[in-house]
C-alpha cells in the first residue's frame, strides 16, 4: 500500500467541499497523487462502488473486500472519506441472482463509514438491470435504517429516456425519494428528478456536465439548491472541475455552500473535515 504524503497542513486547506461521488480504489491505483491533492484542497469524499468486469460473484465479493482495505488505509493517512457499497448496473456478475443480494451486501453495510447502497441504477434499462436495481432498493428499505442512503446512477447514452424509465420503475417505493440521490443529472433530466422528490447529483467533468451546465441548472432551480450536490465521479481519470467551479465565484454564496458542501453533508449525515455539524451556514 502506498503511503500518501500530505503536502498541505489541514489548518491551511480551504474548508467546505464534499465530492459526493468518487471511486477511491481506482483513483488510489491510477492517480495516487490526487489523494494528496484532495486533502490539500480540503475535500471530503464519498466513494461509490464500481470496479472491474466481474466474471463471478466471488470476483465482485473480493472487489468489495479489497476496496474496504484501500478505504481504511486512506482514512488512516488523513483523507476524510466515506463510502457506499452496491452493484453497479454495468458490473453485474453473470452468475449473480437477485435473491443473493442481501447476503452479498449485508457485511459491507455494517462498516460504520458505509453510508448506504450504491452505485446502483440503470445503464441500458434491460430487464436484468431492473431486477438488480429493485433487489437492492428492496433490501435496503427492508433494513428500516433511517440513516441508510442510496446512490443511483443514470447513463450518458439515452439519458432522458433511461432516467424516465428509472424514475417510473422506482415509483412504487414511496419512501425511497427522501433517502436517495439520482446522480449524473443534466439540464434535460434534473427537473423530473427534483419533481419526484429526489436529491439531484451533478457530475462536473469534460465528459458529463460542464460548469456552464451547472449554471444553467442552478439558474432554473436555485430555490432547490438544498437538494442539489456536485461531484467529480473521478476514477482512473481525475477531474478538477468541482474545485474549480467552487472557486470561480460565479455562483451566489449560499447556493454555492449548498451544492459544494451543505446538501451532501446534510443528506449523508456527515460533517466533513470542517468539523461542523450541518454545513457552513
Amino acid at each position: 500500500m502506498r503511503t500518501w504524503r500530505i503536502s498541505v497542513k489541514r489548518s491551511e486547506a480551504p474548508a467546505g467541499i464534499i465530492d459526493s461521488h468518487v471511486h477511491l480504489r481506482l483513483l488510489a491505483r491510477y492517480n495516487p497523487e490526487r489523494i494528496d491533492w484532495l486533502m490539500g484542497h480540503g475535500c471530503s469524499v464519498i466513494s461509490w462502488a464500481f470496479g472491474g468486469n466481474f466474471a463471478s460473484v466471488s470476483g465482485l465479493t473480493q472487489y468489495l473486500r479489497d476496496r474496504q482495505v484501500v478505504f481504511n488505509e486512506l482514512r488512516r493517512h488523513g483523507l476524510d472519506c466515506y463510502h457506499l457499497s452496491g452493484i453497479h448496473p454495468r458490473k453485474i456478475p453473470p452468475n449473480l441472482r437477485p435473491e443473493d443480494v442481501p447476503d452479498l451486501l449485508a457485511p459491507f453495510l455494517e462498516v460504520p463509514e458505509c453510508l448506504g447502497i450504491g452505485e446502483i441504477g440503470l445503464e441500458t434499462g434491460s430487464s436484468r438491470e431492473q431486477e438488480f436495481l429493485c433487489a437492492q432498493v428492496e433490501f435496503g428499505l427492508s433494513l428500516a435504517r433511517p440513516d441508510l442512503r442510496f446512490g443511483i446512477h443514470t447513463p450518458r447514452q439515452q439519458k432522458s429516456k433511461i432516467t424516465r424509465q428509472l424514475l417510473d420503475l422506482l415509483k412504487p417505493y414511496e419512501s425511497l425519494a427522501a433517502v436517495a440521490v439520482i446522480d449524473h443529472c443534466s439540464p434535460e433530466t434534473i427537473d423530473r428528478v427534483l419533481s419526484d422528490g429526489y436529491h439531484a447529483g451533478i457530475s462536473l467533468s469534460r465528459t458529463k456536465s460542464s460548469e456552464e451546465d451547472l449554471l444553467r441548472m442552478l439558474a432554473a432551480f436555485h430555490p432547490e439548491s438544498n437538494r442539489i450536490m456536485c461531484n467529480t465521479d473521478s476514477s482512473r481519470d481525475f477531474h478538477e472541475d468541482l474545485v474549480l467551479a467552487s472557486q470561480s465565484g460565479k455562483i451566489e454564496k449560499r447556493v454555492a455552500e449548498n451544492v459544494f458542501y451543505g446538501t451532501a453533508a446534510r443528506f449523508f449525515g456527515i460533517s466533513g473535515q470542517t468539523g461542523k455539524d450541518d454545513g457552513p451556514f
